[in-house]
């Protein structure tokens, strides 16, 4: 590993797979609630019906039983019950975790299957991040962000000190960049990239090249397709810890490349 003094953070929640290459022991869990679930009261309800007749989602039977997963919690039959008889209950959606690993402390979290409310969860995965790097007087948290520029990246993006920005040469990527260095600029915030896999497609790799150099973006790496990396996904261990004579000088030049954005000497 690189560095010895870090917090891990796996903002990916909707499809988490950092745990796959540290394997970490988890230390504490912590229940996430980030929805709601209708709930009837037997007692106050009159049997009108019509909370059946509000619910798009086809979560309440015609004998006025909530089906829950079917129930998105948008409160509708709540505020149509003539008789206060329906509550909107706190619902499990997911589960986080504080967890050691070989590379050090790892916060990360999984949410539950088709449930939403992912970047409140990254938000709450960053903020005790950040209470641990606090109590261990560590300065820094490096954050694996998902793709896209939806809630989950919004609230990995916000309150970084700076971001890298992945891509690689395809059409598809190329646009998704895009609007991911949008949303960056959006918030302010300093930026580079890494070209994976350049090797692919030369073409929209210069293009891409072209691009940020418009933008004023620094490419940090351009690292190419090679096997090893599917090799070292199966064995579970990191281009560093593989020992291949190439890519540990690759991936160190590019933390000092990162290293020199972060204290403004680049």
């Amino acid at each position: 590993m690189l560095l010895d003094s870090k917090v891990l953070v796996d903002c990916d929640v909707d499809a988490a797979d950092l745990h796959l290459l540290l394997k970490p022991t988890i230390r504490k869990e912590f229940p996430f609630y980030g929805g709601k679930l209708a709930s009837i009261n037997e007692k106050k309800c009159i049997q009108c019906g019509r909370c059946v007749d509000v619910c798009r989602f086809n979560a309440i039977t015609s004998d006025l039983k909530v089906i829950s997963r079917f129930c998105e919690g948008c409160s509708a039959c709540f505020y149509q019950c003539p008789n206060q008889a329906i509550e909107m209950l706190p619902k499990l959606t997911g589960v986080w975790y504080e967890s050691e690993t070989r590379g050090g402390t790892m916060v990360h979290a999984r949410l539950n299957i088709a449930e939403d409310n992912s970047g409140k969860l990254v938000y709450e995965v960053k903020n005790y991040a950040r209470k641990l790097a606090n109590e261990q007087s560590i300065d820094l948290i490096l954050v694996d962000g998902p793709p896209g520029i939806g809630c989950p990246a919004i609230s990995s993006v916000t309150g970084s000190d700076f971001v890298v920005l992945v891509t690689e040469p395809t059409i598809s990527a190329f646009h998704d960049v895009e609007r991911l260095v949008g949303l960056v600029e959006h918030f302010h915030i300093p930026m580079g990239a890494c070209i994976n896999k350049c090797n692919v497609n030369s073409e929209i790799a210069v293009l891409m090249k072209e691009y940020f150099s418009q933008k004023g973006i620094a490419i940090l790496a351009e690292i190419p397709y090679d096997r090893i990396f599917n090799e070292s996904q199966l064995k579970g261990l990191t281009l560093i810890e593989m020992g291949n004579k190439d890519f540990p000088k690759l991936i160190t030049d590019f933390w000092e490349k990162i290293k020199r954005q972060l204290i403004g000497k680049d």
